[in-house]
């Protein structure tokens, strides 16, 4: 009977030490949400939709994901010095090192998957100013 009150009490213990940490990575509580969920919702929703700075333009633009370049991206990122990395394709080399002899015979595109070993390298082009 001991045995199983401490069994019960060291997994209560651990779940309780595992939600804290919970909480406190994410600095809110695991209660007041439960309680009061609208709260922080509205404020998160409000300041999210309130941003008119083309830095907030941008931040919401690589959050909702990696699209198409629009030409107002692109000029955000020429006006602010941000590349705009777009993939071209896998450069196979030899003899593990990106700057080895290279095999044209293996390179990929895009979509291709890389082998774990082999050597070589991803060649980009930033789009803002259209250099590889």
């Amino acid at each position: 009977m001991y045995t199983g009150i401490a069994l019960y009490s060291s997994c209560l213990l651990f779940w309780w030490l595992f939600m804290r940490g919970d909480a406190n990575r994410l600095q809110v509580s695991r209660w007041s949400s439960v309680v009061l969920p609208s709260t922080n919702t509205e404020l998160y929703a409000e300041s999210a939709t309130t941003g008119s700075s083309p830095a907030d333009a941008l931040l919401e633009t690589f959050a909702r994901g990696i699209g198409a370049s629009t030409p107002e991206l692109l000029e955000l990122h020429r006006r602010h010095h941000i590349p705009d990395y777009k993939c071209v394709g896998w450069r196979q080399t030899r003899d593990c090192s990106p700057d080895g002899p290279r095999e044209s015979a293996k390179d990929m595109n895009c979509g291709g998957i890389v082998n774990a070993g082999a050597s070589g390298f991803c060649l980009l082009r930033d789009e803002t100013r259209n250099v590889r």
